[in-house]
């Protein structure tokens, strides 16, 4: 892997981290309960009685719920957007947030344009709610419940932070605050009386932790190995390129002789200034010491006055 490749994608990762982060906040919506027939419940600002539904905040971070879409059509998820807009988009963790439904939109942004005991969209009674993301594509929570079973002022619901998931009739109607109306053991209690001593989640989060800490070794030597065999590629010599050309051959290895030889007593056999071969190599003038030079410029004769 080249130093480009992992800046590249240290650089994807920085930028999607925050739409990751903000993609699991939304996850952590919930439709927490539902109230189909209200005659003397919950009303709302303009003291309208009507059907209303719940959306939880799971998570433990702040939601903006702004451009989200509500529907009663699993065929038409964007049948009805949150606006943008408002105190009402930001959901706060552990919090609710009640929808009023009696197709009403310009009451508000918690008024919703459809209504919850629709018969004309599904068959046999089936009545369906869903809560899907900012594309309208990602279907985030939803409920199917029959129509009638519905009671009036007795809404539907879901016990938070407890091991059921199963919705149920409440004793009494909880908007905008938790369900858990009774004494309901929640999972640390649970796991509390299982595991009483700890040791079952004291090997479960070890486990997890040597795991990932192997994992993040195993990761570093091949990364670690993989990068020196790049270096020690980088720094080995460049291989000898074998030279196809074929040598200079000499024309006359005679000649070449006869020169060698010549130079060879020229330099250590005192000048030989004639060779009975016919060889003659001439000293030149210039060769002289400073001294010897001024004596060239002397004149034969000194010059009488």
């Amino acid at each position: 892997m080249s130093k480009k490749i992992v800046a590249f994608c240290l650089f994807l990762y920085i930028f999607t981290f925050p739409t990751e982060i903000k993609s699991q906040g939304i996850k952590d919506l919930r439709i927490n309960e539902i109230l189909v027939y209200n005659t003397d419940n919950y009303q709302d600002n303009y003291g309208e009685k009507s059907g209303w539904f719940e959306i939880y905040n799971s998570g433990y971070s702040t939601i903006n719920i702004g451009g989200c879409f509500l529907s009663n059509d699993p065929k038409n998820p964007k049948k009805y957007r949150i606006p943008k807009t408002g105190e009402h988009i930001y959901l706060k963790p552990q919090n609710h947030l009640v929808f009023f439904a009696y197709n009403n939109p310009t009451r508000g942004a918690l008024h919703v344009n459809f209504f919850i005991d629709d018969t004309t969209i599904l068959p046999n009674g089936k009545m369906f709610i869903g809560i899907y993301d900012q594309s309208g594509k990602f279907l985030i929570d939803s409920i199917y419940y029959n129509l009638q079973d519905q009671k009036e002022n007795i809404s539907i619901g879901k016990l938070e932070n407890t091991h059921s998931s199963i919705w149920q009739p409440m004793r009494r109607t909880t908007p905008n605050a938790t369900n858990n109306i009774d004494d309901v053991k929640t999972r640390s209690e649970i796991y509390g009386e299982k595991d009483p001593f700890g040791v079952i989640i004291t090997i479960t989060s070890m486990s997890v932790v040597f795991l990932l800490l192997l994992l993040v070794a195993v990761s570093f030597k091949f990364t670690g190995n993989y990068f020196k065999k790049q270096n020690k590629a980088k720094q080995a010599p460049p291989k000898k390129q074998t030279n196809t050309t074929p040598p200079i051959q000499a024309q006359n290895t005679n000649e070449i002789a006869a020169i060698a030889m010549a130079l060879h007593l020229y330099i250590n056999d005192n000048y030989h200034e004639e060779e009975a071969t016919g060889f003659h190599i001439q000293r030149e003038l210039n060769q002289h010491t400073p001294w010897e030079n001024k004596t060239l410029n002397f004149r034969k004769y000194p010059n009488k006055k």
